[in-house]
């Protein structure tokens, strides 16, 4: 895991990124959350729509009732969003499996419940990244052609402090579901494994460099803050009696200079180094030019003001375009998992077709027009930002 005030000496680019640490960047780190979550979540915030949609019959606290549309009955199960968390999770580690569950065919597997084939439609459907920390997925068994037969699903309490009977401290949940049942969210690839390439790959150390920078800088902050004790000594030994029975909480930096006559005004010039916020900002600036880069997208993202790395007029346009071009190509390589989540669900006609996403309209209705009241906006007459160069 990534410690607290890590000493930068120990961080190296070249250590492995675990999962352990990429879960638990996803949670402190807002690049990464940014890359695995922010996107997908622009990608589903239109929802999508079905080309002669019917409306769907369900339950609705455990009564009949029919639902509007499949997206309206998606919505009400939570499916909708363990999709968008199916596509985070494989953009954060690389690759994810979706489980759909229902009531039949449950038996028994090594003492745990075993969800076995069935041809009944999935009234629930859960994400699940490889095991981590103690909770996820792992293949139990392959079958005769080396192919995932059963999934073994573990999920630990160990992050609640919280205990109920339910679910006490440090409870593990354990059942195993069939293939059948389950629906594989490899990422991009960039080799030839069976995982994807999680999102993260080439940012992941530069983001924890800059977590170090920050934390750096507030603790140097946090102590100047708390002033800073200078003081004369004879030697080593009064200056650790000092260290051991001082408990003054007025400050939290301490200077001991060993013998010597001059002044400590000018020593102390020596010692206490000036903290130049200009180089902070210009140091962090380069660290966001590198994840804006890398993460393909713009700096604006990571709240720059130069947008699109100050490209000039053009920059605007530029920026949308790498947006466009990433909720697109998520929504593009997920498309097929996704339908086959609809197929567990029990939908015959899957085909379905993407919303503009809410980020994409933000930006024809932020749209400004020039001094002649004509719209700055380059693209087709109606402003769509999905067609940007009609």
């Amino acid at each position: 895991m990534v410690k607290e005030n890590v000493d930068p000496n120990e961080f190296s680019f070249q250590s492995p990124i675990t999962r352990e640490i990429l879960l638990n960047l996803a949670k402190t780190n807002s690049d990464i959350n940014k890359q695995c979550f922010w996107l997908p979540s622009q990608a589903f915030s239109n929802g999508i729509t079905y080309e002669n949609d019917k409306p769907w019959e369900s339950n609705k606290f455990g009564d009949p009732y029919t639902f509007d549309t499949f997206f309206e009955y998606m919505q009400w199960t939570g499916t909708w969003e363990e999709l968008e968390k199916s596509i985070s999770y494989s953009c954060l580690f690389g690759i994810c499996t979706t489980v759909g569950l229902n009531d039949s065919n449950i038996t028994k597997y090594k003492g745990k419940d075993y969800f076995g084939p069935t041809d009944k439609p999935a009234t629930e459907i859960k994400a699940f990244y490889p095991v981590t920390n103690g909770s996820g997925y792992w293949i139990e068994k392959y079958d005769d052609d080396g192919e995932p037969e059963i999934y073994k699903i573990q999920i630990t309490n160990k992050s609640f402090e919280i205990e109920s009977s339910l679910q006490p401290k440090n409870a593990i949940v354990v059942y195993y579901v069939h293939a059948s049942r389950t629906v594989r969210f490899p990422s991009l690839q960039i080799d030839l494994s069976l995982a994807g390439t999680p999102k993260t790959y080439l940012t992941a150390h530069m983001a924890i460099a800059k977590q170090i920078l920050v934390e750096s800088v507030v603790n140097a902050a946090k102590n100047m803050s708390a002033g800073t004790l200078v003081r004369r000594v004879v030697n080593e030994t009064e200056m650790e009696t000092l260290e051991a029975v001082n408990t003054t909480p007025s400050y939290k930096n301490r200077i001991y200079i060993i013998g010597g006559t001059e002044s400590l005004d000018e020593k102390i010039k020596v010692y206490v180094p000036d903290l130049k916020s200009t180089q902070f900002v210009d140091f962090t600036r380069s660290i966001n030019k590198y994840l804006a880069s890398a993460s393909n997208l713009s700096l604006r993202v990571y709240g720059e003001e130069d947008i699109a790395s100050g490209l000039g007029e053009g920059a605007v346009k530029f920026s949308t375009n790498l947006l466009q071009a990433e909720i697109k190509d998520i929504q593009s390589h997920y498309h097929k998992p996704i339908e086959h989540v609809f197929h567990l669900l029990g939908k015959e006609n899957t085909e379905y077709k993407w919303n503009i996403p809410q980020q994409l309209m933000d930006v024809k209705d932020n749209d400004r027009p020039d001094k002649q009241g004509n719209s700055t906006t380059e693209g087709s007459p109606s402003g769509d930002p999905t067609n940007p160069t009609e």
